[in-house]
């Protein structure tokens, strides 16, 4: 598979776009989205609040009140975005209040509190107290809207406006840098550390490092933020197949079947056996208990169904209205394919006996069911288009399958084994098993040149 050119372009192209879904997934995300902002809105008032404490500890005096404010309008503004989100939700408000988070904090960093009187302290200093590191706080929020150009954003967002706002003090006629030092190539540490000391000294290397472990910080969020929602979406789409999966197949092979990366496998010839099971009479039954009783029926009998299929290694390969269709032996064959093929027949039939026990507790009628298996060669594999592809299993073993149980009403008797399935079974078969099974007479199926013999299950 060749990556998209935009992607050949730009290796780091994904972080400006979400993780491809389908719509519908989608749209579960941007439901999250609003949980997720209610999450960050609750992390910006405990991050104001823990700054405030912090703040009046370190300046126990009223003039703390004047950040205090701006701690508060911060938290303010998280509380403001959430309840407008959900009110109204507008894609680009996150990103304008963002913009209003950062520039909030580099405001509160850099301009001088005006309760207090700084006695004509260089302004210079304020770049000393490590301010910038407030700037991480909403940098860290950006991860809550789980997008990586968001966090991008975020991240370019602080550097532009840190570098905006101390741009005045740096171009102050006071303020020198170590580009003023004179003889700076030739200058000693002490002369170095003399200038380092003055009030209006400025350190542009230390501020452009601040900016720089920003961004990098920020990419690697943004990576990080990426990777989480791709493991997401793969996650999704995994379950969703093993739960799909898990509807028709027995547990034991769903997990290998989800693991591969194709279709289950080109379509081949193989030895599979097939087994039909429905409920005799079904339309008349539904007709006497409605809709909704019918469906409540029908659970019921393909769960019982499906369980049995399941607990012998089947498959089921699908549900045409009262009836189920089960093979064994697909889509991995094996040596016993047709042993447990007829336990799961005799299996069955004791689960409908079992049921029709509860039913008459309940004071419901029994039900009767069909169940008709035959073993021989089938066309097993994925069929349909690129569109949709369905695992099917076809052929004359199927349609032989089908019209034995067919012949279960004709005959009244529960299950019907062709003796080819007998026979594979071979002597593996159990004595219990061979006990409920009485040879019944051949029957003449349609498409069949010759009578196919039968075994009935009592």
């Amino acid at each position: 598979m060749t990556a998209p050119a935009a992607s050949r372009a730009f290796p780091l192209a994904f972080l400006f776009s979400g993780p491809a879904v389908e719509p519908r997934l989608r749209q579960a995300f941007s439901a999250a989205a609003l949980a997720s902002l209610r999450m960050a809105m609750r992390a910006k008032l405990a991050a104001s609040a823990i700054v405030a404490a912090f703040l009046v500890v370190q300046f126990p005096s009223w003039p703390v009140l004047w950040w205090i404010g701006l701690a508060a309008l911060f938290g303010a503004a998280g509380v403001l975005q959430y309840r407008l989100a959900k009110a109204r939700p507008r894609a680009w408000r996150k990103y304008a209040f963002m913009l209003f988070d950062v520039a909030l904090i580099a405001f509160a960093s850099l301009l001088r509190n005006p309760l207090i009187d700084y006695g004509g302290v260089a302004v210079q200093l304020d770049l000393r107290f490590q301010s910038f590191l407030y700037l991480f706080i909403p940098l860290a929020l950006s991860i809550f809207s789980f997008t990586p150009r968001f966090v991008l954003f975020t991240g370019a967002c602080i550097a532009v406006v840190w570098l905006a706002a101390v741009a005045p003090i740096v171009l102050r006629p006071d303020t020198v840098t170590l580009l003023d030092l004179p003889n700076r190539g030739a200058a000693t540490i002490a002369e170095k550390t003399e200038y380092l000391l003055k009030p209006t000294f400025v350190h542009l290397a230390n501020l452009t490092q601040e900016v720089v472990i920003l961004l990098v910080v920020a990419l690697l969020l943004a990576l990080g933020v990426s990777r989480q929602m791709g493991l997401v979406v793969r996650q999704i789409a995994a379950e969703r197949s093993r739960a799909a999966l898990a509807r028709y197949f027995s547990p034991n092979m769903v997990d290998e079947i989800a693991a591969l990366d194709r279709p289950l496998g080109e379509v081949r010839a193989q030895q599979a056996g097939v087994l039909f099971a429905d409920i005799v009479g079904f339309t008349a039954l539904a007709e006497r208990l409605g809709p909704e009783k019918t469906m409540e029926l029908l659970r019921g009998f393909h769960r019982r169904m499906a369980e049995s299929v399941f607990a012998h290694g089947g498959t089921v390969d699908k549900y045409i209205g009262d009836a189920v269709m089960a093979t064994f032996g697909t889509p991995r064959p094996s040596g016993d394919d047709a042993l447990r093929a007829v336990r799961c027949a005799l299996a069955m039939a004791d689960a409908v006996a079992r049921w029709n026990t509860e039913r008459a507790a309940a004071g419901e009628a029994p039900i009767r069911i069909g169940i008709g298996l035959h073993y021989g060669p089938v066309v097993a594999g994925d069929m349909g288009d690129e569109r949709r592809l369905e695992y099917a299993v076809i052929g004359d073993t199927v349609n032989t399958a089908s019209r034995i149980e067919a012949l279960t009403r004709e005959r009244g008797v529960v299950a019907l084994i062709s003796a080819d399935t007998v026979a594979a079974a071979g002597p593996q078969l159990d004595a219990s098993a061979q006990g409920r099974l009485q040879p019944a007479a051949p029957a003449q199926l349609r498409g069949r040149a010759q009578p196919v013999e039968l075994w009935a299950a009592a």
